[in-house]
């Protein structure tokens, strides 16, 4: 289905050709093999900020690490406050924010299911990195070695990321690997492992084309963690 026909700038001055509804949002961009995925508004993208922010205080205060159920609980309601007036059709997300929504409301509250689905689905350097490094692993390590899945997808970050974005990375990394201790959070992460499709989760053509381009992430980045 077509929404718009007529061209218009998109973005750093991209001519727009058209914008379809097909397995998601694509946008037609003058000049370029393959269409963007997705379409934030910059109010959509203004709530996102306010999650970022709300998500680093609470990973980087020790009280909210201390009594982590409740903050998560305080987190989702402040998140989802912030991006309620956004929040899409799920038939109209990218494949993998699609994904990701389904799958964490069969394990977790489905407005933080929300929250970090339109997160990824909303700022696509989150999507990518993301779709990156899913790309380094397997389901099937997910689901059981997950300590080894991570380390993979950590060094597939190191080797595409700057050091400074990275080192936030790893350190999430570190508080995911704590959370997995506990035997009650890696019940529901081997749950969300068995029930969602990963294929969704990782890049296609369209989304490899992108990686490729962006200079800020990926194997094209001149400022590479190792460089």
């Amino acid at each position: 289905m077509s929404l718009l026909q007529n061209t218009r700038n998109y973005g750093d001055g991209e001519l727009v050709e058209k914008i379809i509804i097909d397995n998601g949002i694509k946008v037609f961009l003058a000049g370029h093999a393959m269409p963007l995925r997705g379409m934030p508004t910059a109010e959509a993208v203004h709530a996102i900020a306010i999650i970022k922010k709300l998500a680093i205080y609470f990973a980087t205060s020790p009280m909210c690490i201390l009594f982590f159920t409740r903050s998560l609980e305080r987190f989702t309601a402040l998140a989802y406050l912030a991006i309620e007036p956004y929040v899409m059709k799920a038939e109209h997300m990218t494949p993998c924010a699609r994904a990701l929504r389904e799958s964490l409301a069969v394990v977790c509250d489905e407005r933080l299911a929300i929250v970090l689905s339109h997160v990824v689905e909303y700022d696509n350097a989150y999507r990518f990195r993301l779709q990156d490094m899913l790309a380094a692993t397997t389901v099937g390590g997910l689901r059981g070695n997950f300590f080894g899945s991570i380390d993979e997808m950590l060094l597939r970050n190191r080797l595409h990321d700057y050091r400074k974005l990275h080192d936030k990375v790893r350190y999430a990394a570190h508080l995911l690997k704590i959370a997995l201790l506990y035997p009650p959070f890696r019940g529901r992460w081997k749950k969300f492992w068995y029930h969602v499709n990963f294929q969704h989760l990782l890049p296609d053509e369209i989304d490899l084309y992108w990686i490729n381009l962006r200079t800020d992430y990926g194997p094209n980045n001149p400022n590479r963690y190792d460089e």
